[in-house]
Parts: structure tokens; sequence; C-alpha cells
């Protein structure tokens, strides 16, 4: 009779264990989609109150730039993103040769290498005009708010979002407007130089007339500047939100680089308490004999127990404070809380 009450006892603080780390979870999601409701609502009211009140321009932006936030959207740049890594990886095997499809008279010049080549590059650029054209309406609506050529006028103000409202949760919205501004202006000239690289793939559309003059020179310097122009404002805007963050600690959610580095804690620990559970599983046992063996102790004091266990086992690893802790894309990410990190 002891040892069935003993075996109840130890299966129900097991399910403890399993169930504490879920419910926490499950009560750190909830309090995040109410707080997202109030933020909405609070937001709503805030753009009633607008004056002058919202145009009918505005609300074309907004609902364009809804689409261009949507899943269905979001879905098809992870298809892109892909596809980029695909075809790219072909095409740079193509360019040095690293193909058993020909050699004569060079593995660098012969068919139908040359054919694949040609149409290896020709996808690599409609996929980058594609992400150029969808990111193109933020960065122009951005722009022309920054610049204060917008109509009707909406404060620009440091913090102040695209309607002119005062703090702001996105991080975007509190780099200086200079160099916003020329954030901007190089990320718009990417877009503009990777349309006029799509046109001279057009007009230049096969092998040979994309590798000599005047194609060649066309087709390279537009590619290049567009590349060269992504990879700037790019840089130029990881700068700036860093430096923010810097400046205003806890404020705003972690970086890339701050979330990478995150996962990979998060990886090594779990990976640790794996081999921890293999070299040592009677240690478990034992602590769940102890466990269900205090008749005297009450859930209070077993629950204690389990999160200074798991704490215990977990290891020394920096997490950041909520809610930017959930294990959601856009934490992963380091997007922030707006679409203007993730753009």
């Amino acid at each position: 009779f002891l040892q069935r009450r003993r075996r109840r006892r130890r299966r129900c603080f097991r399910k403890k264990i399993m169930d504490l780390p879920q419910e926490e979870e499950e009560g750190q999601i909830q309090n995040k989609e109410e707080q997202q409701k109030d933020e909405e609502q609070q937001k709503d009211r805030l753009l009633e109150t607008l004056v002058p009140p919202i145009t009918r321009s505005e609300h074309i932006r907004d609902a364009l730039l809804r689409f261009l936030d949507s899943s269905v959207v979001q879905y098809i740049g992870i298809a892109v993103l892909l596809m980029v890594i695909i075809d790219g990886a072909f095409y740079f095997f193509l360019l040095i040769g690293a193909q058993a499809m020909c050699n004569d008279p060079s593995r660098v010049d012969c068919q139908p290498r040359n054919f694949w080549y040609n149409a290896g590059i020709q996808v690599l650029n409609g996929l980058f005009t594609y992400m150029s054209l969808v990111s193109m309406p933020w960065r122009a609506a951005q722009f022309l708010h920054v610049a204060g050529w917008a109509c009707p006028y909406r404060s620009n103000d440091i913090g102040c979002n695209i309607y002119g409202i005062p703090n702001d949760p996105d991080i975007w919205c509190y780099i200086p407007l200079k160099q916003r501004l020329g954030i901007l202006i190089v990320l718009i000239l990417n877009c503009v130089t990777q349309y006029l690289n799509q046109a001279a793939r057009i007009v230049y559309p096969d092998y040979v007339s994309s590798n000599s003059q005047p194609g060649s020179t066309w087709t390279l310097v537009f590619f290049l500047s567009s590349m060269l122009c992504g990879a700037i404002g790019a840089g130029w805007m990881l700068y700036e939100m860093g430096k923010i963050r810097k400046e205003h600690p806890g404020k705003f959610g972690p970086g890339p680089i701050d979330s990478l580095k995150q996962v990979i804690a998060d990886y090594r620990a779990k990976k640790a308490n794996a081999v921890d559970d293999k070299e040592d599983p009677a240690g478990d046992d034992k602590e769940l004999e102890r466990g269900g063996d205090d008749d005297d102790k009450n859930d209070d004091s077993n629950n204690c127990r389990v999160r200074e266990s798991l704490s215990r086992r977990s290891g020394s690893v920096h997490h950041h404070p909520d809610p930017t802790r959930a294990k959601s894309r856009t934490a992963v990410i380091g997007a922030g809380e707006g679409r203007a990190s993730l753009r």
C-alpha cells in the first residue's frame, strides 16, 4: 500500500514538473495578447482624434502596407529567400566552373553551361526585383514623412510615427531625422538601381548580348550598385538602432545579433541539460522520491522546489526581459515591435 501511494505521488509530482513551464508560457502568451489588444484599441482612439483627420490617400497607403504585412506575403517572402539561396548557389558554381555539363573550350565558357548560367542570373534578378517591389511602398511612405513632404503634414519629431503620434514603440521612430533620411535615400536607390538592372537584363536577355559590350557594362554596373546600396542601407540602419538600444537599455526589443546570441545560449543550455540527464538519470528519481515522500509539504512548497530545480539545471543563461523573451518569430529575427525594423 505504501509503495502504491509513493508511486502515485511520484506520478503527480512528475506531472507538476511537466505542467509548470507550459502553464507559465501560456500565461505569458495570454498576457501578451491582451496587451496587444489594449495597444490596438488605444491606437484606434488616437487615430480618431487626429487633426486633420485621416485622408483617403492615407487609407489606401495603410491598406497596401497591411497587405504587404499579411501572412500570405510573408510566406511568399520566405519562399523567395529560399529560392535566392538555392539559385545563388547554382549561379556561383557555374561562375567558378564547378560543373560537369561541358568543358570545351573551358568549364567557364561552353554549352550548355552558358545557357544555364544566363538562366540562373535572370531568375536571381527577378527575385531581387520582387523584393524591391515589396519594400518600395514602405520606404517611399517613410521618406515622404521624414522629409515633411507628406500631405497632409504629420509631425516627424523623434518618437512620432507616420501619423505624428508620439511615443511610438517602434525603434525606427527614434533614429535622428538626418540619419533616417540618409538611410531611406540609400534604400530607395537600392530599389531604383535594381529596377534599372532588371531593365538591362530585359534589353540584353541572352548570354552573348549580356557578356559583350555594351550589355556587360550596363548589367554589371546596375547589379553592383543595387547590392552596394542595399548593404550600406541595412548596415547603417542596424548601426543606428544599436546606438539607440545602448542609450535606452530595456526599452526596445533585442537586435538581430542579441537574438542570435540568445538562441545559441538556449540551445547550448538545452543540450547541456540533455547530457546531464543521460549521465545521472537516478538523480531526478531521487529528487522525485523526496518530493513524493514529503507528506507535510503543500503544493506551494513543491512548486517552489520545482522552479529552483529547473533554474539550477538550466545554467547561467542571460535572458532578455519580457515581453521580448517570448519565442515568437518576431523576437527570433530581432524585428522589434514594428515592421520598420523588419524591412
